[in-house]
């Protein structure tokens, strides 16, 4: 049984090494493991996790060493190898008296301000993936989605990111929308609101024998 691990292990690696499967630098999730992998030898793969009990995409400060083996049977999921980019999205929620057009306009110009800097390079590279693989027509342009609901206007901002900075730009995109709205009088966030009843009164009978 120890041999058929070494040797699953073994084999795993070549199949990371000549598979291109990922290398050092990337980001990855293996089996259950997400973070940026720091070391890969013969048997095992060290990775500095992301994730777990800190919430999006920053190290919990644990390296997890996992068996090669794991290529044969699990899916890796490669943030960075062949596209260092991720699509990300925010939604905003806004009332139905709230000028929507305003707030969608503001989204879209705050998304290009965050990201006008790497949309060229993002779509250069794009475009040398799609030579490689099928992928099918996509935008690195802000793009923004409406959906109307019971009880507000969700506006929905997709754009391009640099896989390993998606939430210090998320973070500073709410930042600068959440300022930007409530200077604009005509534009209200929306937030669900619960009313919370009492409780009857409860009356007992008990009878003691």
């Amino acid at each position: 049984f120890a041999s058929q691990e070494v040797i699953g292990s073994f084999a795993g690696y070549v199949n990371i090494v000549t598979g291109s499967l990922f290398r050092i630098g990337d980001r990855v999730r293996i089996e259950h493991v997400t973070g940026d992998v720091l070391d890969v030898s013969i048997l095992r793969t060290t990775v500095m996790e992301i994730g777990e009990w800190v919430q999006a995409d920053q190290y919990t400060g644990r390296l997890v060493t996992v068996a090669n083996r794991f290529v044969f049977s699990d899916p890796v999921f490669n943030y960075t190898q062949h596209w260092p980019y991720l699509w990300d999205e925010i939604t905003i929620p806004i009332t139905y008296n709230s000028d929507w057009r305003r707030a969608g306009d503001l989204m879209v110009e705050h998304g290009r301000e965050y990201t006008a800097h790497l949309q060229v390079q993002a779509e250069a590279q794009l475009r040398s993936l799609r030579d490689t693989y099928p992928v099918r027509e996509a935008t690195v342009e802000p793009t923004l989605y409406l959906v109307m609901t019971d009880n507000w206007i969700e506006l929905t901002l997709r754009y391009v990111v640099e896989a390993q900075a998606r939430r210090q730009v998320k973070t500073q995109l709410h930042h600068e929308l959440l300022q930007h709205f409530e200077s604009e009088a005509e534009i209200t966030v929306a937030s669900a609101t619960f009313e919370i009843v009492g409780f009857p009164p409860l009356k007992s009978d008990l009878r003691m024998p």
